[in-house]
């Protein structure tokens, strides 16, 4: 399977909840911060699924893909502990080998996410 394709396939199963089977054991992950590499799917699932626990649908935008690298803007809806919702635009880099996610770099306003969910959330 192309990259590309492994990365779309991840995305729309986000919402329905078999998204962990995309995910290398040893993936690496970037969230907000380059210098700051977390390593292996268990931490990445926690991560991910905490935010992914809050969205109601999420949508690829503005894909490149070249080789085993997609990068992308994802479009996340959220509903907040309150139940207000709120879209949210990420940018998402994979790397993809073996048809498993086995990088992911995530960048996304931290700070007004913190606000909207009434805390701050690292």
């Amino acid at each position: 399977m192309a990259a590309q394709e492994v990365v779309e396939n991840y995305f729309k199963s986000i919402t329905t909840g078999d998204w962990e089977v995309f995910v290398d054991d040893d993936i690496k992950y970037v969230f907000n911060d380059v210098n700051r590499v977390m390593v292996g799917k268990d931490v990445y699932v926690q991560r991910a699924g905490q935010f992914y626990g809050f969205t109601s649908s999420c949508s690829m935008h503005h894909i490149v893909a070249s080789g085993q690298d997609v990068a992308l803007i994802a479009n996340y809806i959220v509903r907040s502990p309150n139940g207000a919702s709120r879209e949210f635009s990420v940018a998402e880099f994979y790397t993809v080998k073996k048809d498993k996610i086995v990088a992911a770099s995530i960048f996304f306003d931290l700070e007004s996410f913190g606000v909207f969910m009434g805390k701050r959330v690292e």
